[in-house]
């Protein structure tokens, strides 16, 4: 086969392979390049997930109109022009790819205007399946100095790439997650991303951490640590989390060198590791907001071709700074509190008191259910607790059954049928269940049993559509970041067949109204975190049950209800929940997959006692 030159239009396209991956793709490279013309002012607006449209509208330097049509050409650029400025680059942009390869698969059209120019000038950019295959049209424009690009109609020539898009909620997801990295890095900009006519994103110039409180919530920002370390080449600062606020995973890890966003980096990953070694649980991991500052001389940022990766000249110093400052943040914390004689709370509390309380404020709610009035006969009612700060409807009977039986079925307990072959020995450590079989003795763990017994119980409700919604007295508000919260509000169909009822309560917070009957009592704001924290992404299916994000919701909230290590049971609770689980079609693990139960058969004690 004899080789030929591809013609122009396909190398842009293949170009664009490795440049343009999705909508967002274009968001960052357009967003880019409104930084480096020192735009402090940068509004972002997107239709249809961005394929139907981008729009993004600065007010930076702007170009001429020499310029404005030289920006089209492949490998035109302003940052770089010998390859020693490819080792010392203070830009984002440099390879002079990006509006070429964007306008090979889109229509596009520019505006701009330097601050110098009394009048702008606009480019109509459209390829075409026919010779020539580009058409370029320029001419005049009034506008304020600045620039203008709207990108539409995205991969209309390529269907082959424009069929592998995701839905529309998924592009725009990863666009706001783009808008999220660019204001956090970047606090001294303002943006605002609009989505089909409504405002997602406003922040204005500000601070960093009054910027990640806008763009994270303040859930997580009020348990900041503030980062700081400076030697002659390197400054790191920014924000890490309290070691007793973790996450399951490290999406809220965000990496800034020289404000250019980073991807997962091992060695800052390691680092950060060392620096938290002893203080987290394994799986667990903190979040944080780095940013690495050094000479553009000493990192290399052209490893990877969306840019997203660099590599350090020194990684001895870079790790050695990361680590100090993430080690000295820690220890003030902990030289603080050792002083103050105030130990820190196990787990972060999402839920201030009564006092503070206004619209937005996390609020632990109790639920709003039909008062039952208690029978006079019933000898294993508690006597009713006060508690002045949370007045309560529900009947003591009621909270009593709720937090100390099992929810799986309508029947009295002492009405059940004894357990067959079966002997409740007791309770050890209020932990593990001791049960007598007709082969040996079998340890069970209370908490894992419960587990299972609550997830088939709501699966089984899910199924046949019987699962109650329980009101609650005052909603639960939590904030979350703003991509968080989009991706949960995409769950509001599954979340409602769940018996959960969430409503969007403006910018980043999300107001729980009722959740599934016999949970009131579960800390609704960290359940959602640890799903969000273990569903990376999202896809429809073919019926609820098997959908991802509600077989995760499904398992947390099983856990999350079930009896837990150290509660003490009555015999007949035992009795209860042994029965249950017996009956449960998978009786061997939990729903996280942890073994319920260990037997010990009777000849293998009697053999390790001497007795055979």
């Amino acid at each position: 086969m004899p080789i030929h030159l591809l013609p122009e239009s396909l190398q842009n396209q293949i170009a664009a392979g490795e440049v343009v991956e999705r909508p967002a793709s274009i968001v960052k490279e357009l967003v880019e390049n409104s930084v480096d013309a020192h735009a402090q002012n940068i509004q972002i607006e997107i239709e249809n997930g961005g394929i139907t449209k981008i729009r993004v509208i600065d007010d930076g330097k702007g170009m001429n109109t020499s310029d404005a049509q030289k920006c089209f050409t492949r490998y035109a650029t302003s940052k770089i022009s010998k390859i020693d400025d490819l080792f010392s680059l203070s830009s984002f942009g440099f390879r002079g790819e990006a509006l070429a390869s964007i306008a090979s698969v889109a229509l596009v059209t520019l505006r701009t205007k330097p601050p110098t120019e009394p009048i702008g000038t606009e480019i109509i950019y459209k390829q075409t399946t026919h010779t020539p295959p580009k058409h370029l049209e320029s001419r005049p424009c009034s506008m304020p100095h600045g620039t203008e690009i709207i990108v539409e109609n995205i991969f209309w020539n390529v269907p082959a790439r424009r069929k592998f898009l995701k839905p529309e909620t998924t592009e725009t997801r990863e666009i706001v997650k783009i808008i999220e990295n660019f204001a956090i890095s970047l606090p001294h900009i303002s943006f605002s991303l609009t989505v089909n006519g409504t405002e997602k994103i406003s922040v204005l110039k500000e601070g960093l951490k009054n910027r990640a409180k806008n763009i994270l919530g303040h859930d997580i920002t009020q348990h900041f640590l503030p980062l700081f370390y400076k030697s002659e080449n390197i400054q790191i600062s920014g924000f890490t989390t309290h070691y007793n606020y973790h996450r399951s995973n490290k999406t809220r890890q965000y990496i800034f060198v020289n404000t250019r966003m980073v991807t997962a980096d091992s060695l800052v990953s390691s680092a950060v590791a060392q620096a938290y070694e002893t203080l987290l649980p394994r799986g667990k991991f903190p979040s944080f907001i780095l940013h690495i500052t050094l000479r553009p001389d000493e990192v290399d940022v052209n490893v990877h071709p969306r840019k997203t990766q660099v590599k350090f000249l020194n990684a001895s110093t870079v790790f050695t700074a990361i680590k100090q400052a993430f080690s000295s943040a820690l220890e003030s914390t902990q030289a603080k509190t050792h002083n103050t004689h105030s130990p820190q709370p196990h787990n972060p509390s999402f839920i201030p008191s009564l006092s503070t309380q206004n619209k937005h404020s996390s609020v632990h709610s109790s639920a709003h259910t039909p008062p039952t009035i208690p029978k006079p006969s019933s000898p294993s009612l508690s006597p009713p607790v006060h508690t002045p700060s949370f007045p309560n409807p529900i009947s003591t009977q009621q909270n009593f059954l709720e937090h100390h039986h099992c929810e799986t079925t309508d029947t009295p307990y002492e009405t059940k049928q004894p357990l067959e072959n079966w002997k409740i020995i007791g309770q050890i450590r209020n932990s593990f269940i001791v049960v007598e079989e007709p082969t040996g003795i079998r340890i069970v763990d209370q908490h894992a049993a419960h587990e299972r017994v609550r997830l088939e119980s709501l699966t089984e409700k899910l199924q046949t559509k019987k699962i109650v919604s329980q009101p609650l007295l005052t909603p639960c508000v939590f904030s979350l970041s703003i991509s968080d919260k989009e991706r949960l509000l995409e769950q509001t169909p599954y979340l409602q067949s769940l018996g959960f009822e969430i409503e969007d309560f403006g910018k980043n917070e999300i107001a729980i109204h009722a959740v599934p009957s016999g949970n009131n009592h579960i800390d609704i704001a960290k359940l959602f975190r640890e799903v969000l924290d273990n569903c990376d992404f999202f896809e429809p299916e073919f019926s609820d049950i098997t959908h991802s994000f509600t077989k995760k919701l499904l398992s947390y909230t099983a856990c999350r209800g079930a009896k837990m290590f150290g509660d003490p049971l009555s015999m007949s609770e035992m009795e209860a929940l042994i029965r249950d689980w017996k009956q449960c079609k998978t009786q061997h693990s939990c729903a996280h997959g942890r073994p319920v139960s260990v037997l010990y058969p009777f000849d293998e004690i009697e053999k390790k006692c001497g007795r055979c």
